[in-house]
């Protein structure tokens, strides 16, 4: 290809034109990974540009011929006292000029960056319906780290009654509560340590450490959210013996997308399980979700292959699943010989 050239960006000074290209690429890009869906609004790609947190830094890249936008690339690395030798990266082109050396141009880029930065791993993913990103990663040495699928609920397909049959009992002894939108300060401390509890879902042969979430991570990421105008509601279980919220599980909602809903994270402290609270919690929430949001039609959560236990949860309500994704993992070494 002739007269190609890879310019980099600088993502939180983004200008108007090149925030339009990046959001071009985003809708073209959308219709062969979610060919279902409603394409992404310019504003929603305006918000998201407008709302990186300040712990992550992002590099990105564009490659472009005769001043058309052909693709772009982009590596972050999270300023965390934990996981400090990772990076998560991806390669985003055109249907039409994959196969043709772009990819292999925008990961020099990447790799050059990693290398400064000393992260040792990249990381990255991909769907089912672009298998060519599969095909790519394994030409680089890349292997999968975490089989997981993006799973749908059609709320008019739950099965008759079912919200209110696991909803009729809470089991004894517990206390359900909500939070709607920034979480309250007076309960920050225990609200942080239930994120830990995402430390105990399965994450494969995935290189990763334990993630602890700091107070100025979770209210940096509540900002970034409400900049795009996403709500999200948590509820949670309290033990009325001992005091400590024994699980929770979130659900956002994007007016951008006004009729799909996302399913967050679901936990139940392990000392808890096995007294059905992560099914009573999720099905309390998806009542409340009909009943305020009766424009959401489609709910959608990401779920690892391995995860049996909330998998029988989703099942049982209805989820099916929607795209396969996987997740990639590879040394910044071994991309460095595929380079050659």
């Amino acid at each position: 290809m002739s007269q190609i050239t890879i310019r980099p960006i600088d993502i939180r000074n983004i200008s108007d034109d090149d925030a339009k290209a990046s959001h071009e690429l985003r809708v073209a890009l959308a219709a062969e990974r979610t060919p279902d869906d409603p394409a992404p609004k310019w504003e929603d790609t305006q918000a998201q540009l407008q709302s990186i947190p300040t712990f992550v830094d992002v590099w990105v890249w564009f490659v472009e011929q005769e001043g058309k936008t052909l693709g772009t690339a982009d590596l972050g690395v999270m300023r965390a006292d934990e996981n400090q030798h990772l990076a998560q990266f991806s390669i985003k082109l055109l249907p039409e000029t994959r196969r043709q050396g772009l990819g292999k141009l925008l990961l020099k880029e990447i790799v050059a960056v990693a290398e400064a930065e000393n992260r040792t791993l990249l990381m990255t993913d991909t769907a089912s319906t672009v298998p060519s990103g599969a095909a790519f990663l394994e030409r680089v040495g890349a292997t999968v780290g975490l089989e997981s699928h993006v799973n749908q609920l059609k709320l008019a397909e739950i099965p008759g009654g079912l919200l209110d049959t696991w909803t009729s009992d809470l089991a004894d002894g517990f206390t359900p509560g909500l939070w709607e939108g920034p979480y309250p300060e007076e309960s920050i401390e225990e609200i942080l340590q239930l994120f830990d509890i995402f430390n105990t879902v399965p994450r494969g042969e995935l290189q990763v450490d334990d993630f602890k979430l700091t107070l100025e991570q979770l209210r940096q990421q509540e900002e970034s959210r409400a900049k795009r105008g996403v709500e999200r509601w948590s509820l949670y279980v309290r033990d009325n013996e001992t005091g400590k919220i024994a699980g929770f599980t979130e659900l956002m909602w994007n007016p951008h997308k006004p009729t799909f809903a996302h399913q967050g994270i679901t936990a139940v402290w392990p000392q808890y399980r096995g007294k059905r609270l992560g099914r009573w919690l999720k099905a309390e929430l998806l009542k409340k979700l009909v009943a305020e949001r009766p424009n959401v039609t489609i709910v959608r959560t990401e779920n690892a292959d391995s995860n049996d236990a909330m998998l029988k949860i989703n099942t049982e309500l209805g989820f099916k699943p929607y795209l396969a994704e996987l997740v990639w993992q590879v040394p910044t070494e071994t991309v460095k010989g595929y380079l050659g």
